[in-house]
This record gives C-alpha cells, structure tokens and sequence, in this order.
C-alpha cells in the first residue's frame, strides 16, 4: 500500500496542476470575453451617440430651415404692406397733383381769356 500512496499523490498532483492550467484557461478566455464585450459595449456607445448627434443636427437644420423659412414670409409681407402703402401715398399725391394743376389750368384760362378780350377790346 506505501507504494500506491505516492503514485496517489503523483496523480492528485497532476489533476490540481491540469484543473489549475483550466482555470487559468478560463480565467483568461474570461478576461478575452471581458474585454470583447467592453469594445462592443464601447462601439455601440459610439454609434448611438452618432446617431443622436446626427438626429440633432437635422433638428437643427430643419428648425433654423423653417425659421428662416418664416421670416422671409414676414420681410415679403413687410414689402407687400409698405408697397401698398408707397402706392396709396403716390395716388393720394397724384390726385392732389392733379387738383392743383386744374386749379392752375382753370386759372391760367381765366387769365388768357381776360387777356384776349383786353386785347379785343382794344382793338387788336
């Protein structure tokens, strides 16, 4: 029996010594999947914040669009307002215009006819 023991202990040796080279397998094929996780975990982050960073930025864009968008139609209603008004402004000044040079016609006929029948009158 002595001479079993050591062959005994030869053996538990070599099976503690091959479940050590496992779990140090284990542990580094653990560490690998650790870190492989980690890169994905990393990359997924990555392309989700680029993928807000993209969904932000045509946010952006189209809100400045549509603003913009919203003051053009303010200035060209602006111009539509302050051209009508121009408008209304010159008929008003045409009109007045006008009134005044028949006033002056009428005057500048009265006038004339006063100065044939002068003329007539005298003979002429």
């Amino acid at each position: 029996m002595n001479k079993g023991f050591p062959r005994e202990e030869k053996i538990k040796k070599e099976d503690a010594f091959i479940a050590l080279e496992k779990i140090k397998e284990a542990e580094t094929n653990a560490k690998k999947l650790i870190i492989e996780a980690k890169e994905k975990v990393a990359l997924e982050i990555v392309k989700r914040a680029n993928e807000e960073a993209q969904k932000m930025k045509e946010d952006h864009f189209s809100l400045a669009r549509k603003k913009a968008e919203e003051k053009r139609w303010a200035i060209i209603e602006k111009a539509r307002e302050e051209a009508q008004k121009i408008r209304e402004d010159t008929e008003k000044e045409i009109k007045e215009i006008q009134k005044r040079a028949s006033l002056s016609m009428d005057e500048a006929i009265g006038k004339v006819a006063e100065r044939i029948l002068s003329l007539m009158e005298r003979g002429w």
